[in-house]
């Protein structure tokens, strides 16, 4: 399981009424507190309780987009590097399938390291065990999750419209992974 830092964080010292407020708020330079308009437009300092923290404010951000960025270019560059052995490999269908997996631990391990996400498994147990593996992904980075920790030989079944997807979608097919028509 993956660990959230980043919801909870910004609402840690955030009050419900604060989301709804229409007021136009800006940040004074006093110690992280939130000054709003008042009467005639003279600034007006929140209360004690409600002082507002900036943890990091704009290191954390740059910081954020330094990781997207990086994750982005290593999935692009493992993409083209498997796509590259996938097609020397062509006459060798199981070959690319376990190339497809060694490529889907990878990139998954790196993109993770990354992201500085620490990934708990459980269940480790049974992975030695036949199984069919259902997930349902919310981000593309749940993919190559996937990819990492299903066991070499796995073949993943996704909708057709995926070999339209620049470099990834070539390498899906070329690993021999089953594609869905969702329509009927």
């Amino acid at each position: 399981m993956m660990e959230d830092g980043g919801l909870s964080s910004l609402l840690k010292n955030q009050t419900l009424e604060r989301f709804f407020d229409t007021k136009p708020q800006s940040y004074s330079k006093v110690a992280g507190t939130m000054a709003t308009e008042g009467v005639a437009g003279k600034p007006e300092t929140a209360t004690e309780g409600e002082d507002y923290a900036d943890d990091d404010g704009w290191l954390s951000v740059l910081i954020s987009w330094i990781r997207i960025v990086a994750c982005f270019l290593t999935m692009m560059v493992t993409t083209f590097v498997w796509a590259v052995i996938m097609l020397a490999l062509l006459p060798w269908p199981y070959e690319r399938i376990r190339q497809g997996n060694i490529y889907g631990h990878l990139t998954g391990r790196l993109m993770m390291l990354i992201l500085g996400n620490p990934v708990k498994v459980e269940g480790v147990e049974y992975s030695d065990k036949t199984a069919i593996y259902i997930s349902n992904h919310a981000s593309p980075i749940d993919i190559f999750l996937i990819m990492w920790l299903t066991p070499t030989g796995t073949v993943g079944i996704a909708k057709k419209e995926i070999i339209w997807y620049p470099l990834f979608g070539q390498l899906y097919v070329l690993a021999n992974h089953l594609r869905i028509d969702r329509s009927r």
